[in-house]
């Protein structure tokens, strides 16, 4: 795993979180992903990368931060139900833009990057490749949230 790879995800995590929300999120020491670990996150979306480069990248936060992120983009809700619905939308779609700025940054690789899927509930887990996964912890004003990214070349691609 190179820092080429990931650095390019978690500076694009970074600049929607800022960008778009206008949070400063503040990061925490990183560490080794251990997915059988349970956690505190109840929804994560995520993407898989294939090509020259094989890989995962994954944002995970509480519920309360997305509703607290829909909000700042002025949408106003009607009922519990349609928040729930609204919060799975809204990562979605971060996860698109955050996809979309990665890819610039990676476009000399020839990498695909799938849709993004959403995983939630207590304990929910993360099927994720068979290769070290770099999680980041951020802190921000809206709540904490977690930037998950393994990133690795593909010698069968090469």
């Amino acid at each position: 795993m190179k820092a080429e790879y990931i650095n390019p995800f978690i500076k694009a995590t970074w600049n929607i979180m800022t960008s778009m929300f206008d949070l400063n999120p503040e990061p925490g020491k990183y560490y080794l992903y251990a997915p059988e670990v349970s956690h505190r996150w109840e929804i994560s979306g995520g993407i898989i990368i294939q090509g020259s480069l094989n890989g995962f990248a994954a944002l995970r936060m509480s519920k309360v931060l997305t509703k607290k992120l829909i909000e700042k983009t002025g949408l106003s809700f009607f009922d519990e139900n349609e928040k729930d619905t609204l919060a799975v939308d809204m990562l979605k779609e971060v996860l698109n833009v955050i996809t979309g700025n990665f890819l610039t940054e990676l476009e000399s690789a020839n990498a695909t990057v799938s849709l993004p899927f959403i995983s939630q509930g207590k304990d929910h887990i993360l099927k994720l490749p068979t290769i070290p996964v770099i999680a980041i912890p951020y802190i921000s004003s809206f709540g904490p949230f977690l930037v998950l990214t393994g990133i690795v070349e593909n010698p069968q691609a090469l």
